[in-house]
């Protein structure tokens, strides 16, 4: 599963923008004969951070099947192509232990808006 991924910082206003792409790879399953087709995947992630360790911001992803599943239950579903794009609000806080130790936290509720042959995420 190689992935390629970018911060920028922006520590003047307190900004910080992250994005990872990815692309998955399967193998066939010999029990099935079922082969998944490769998936390409994009999150982003924009951030504003306080002083005080808070941090809110907005984050997005996407994932994308790029071809059609094979094998004898993949095709008798027209190879089973799918999406879904999903995007929703993150709260951190970063700090650290005795002034050395860092911890982070993070909280996120990523909701699916679209999708298309994938499993939706619109519950807490």
């Amino acid at each position: 599963m190689p992935q390629v991924a970018y911060t920028k910082r922006v520590p003047q206003y307190g900004l910080e923008f992250d994005g990872v792409l990815g692309l998955q790879f399967y193998t066939r399953n010999p029990a099935t004969q079922y082969q998944n087709a490769p998936l390409l995947t994009l999150a982003v992630m924009g951030l504003k951070k306080f002083a005080n360790g808070l941090g809110v911001g907005v984050v997005m992803g996407t994932v994308q099947l790029l071809g059609k599943d094979t094998g004898p239950i993949a095709n008798r579903l027209d190879g089973f192509v799918g999406h879904d794009f999903a995007m929703g609000p993150i709260i951190i806080y970063d700090t650290k232990i005795g002034g050395k130790l860092p911890v982070s936290a993070s909280l996120r509720w990523v909701p699916t808006i679209s999708s298309s042959n994938r499993l939706k995420s619109t519950s807490t």
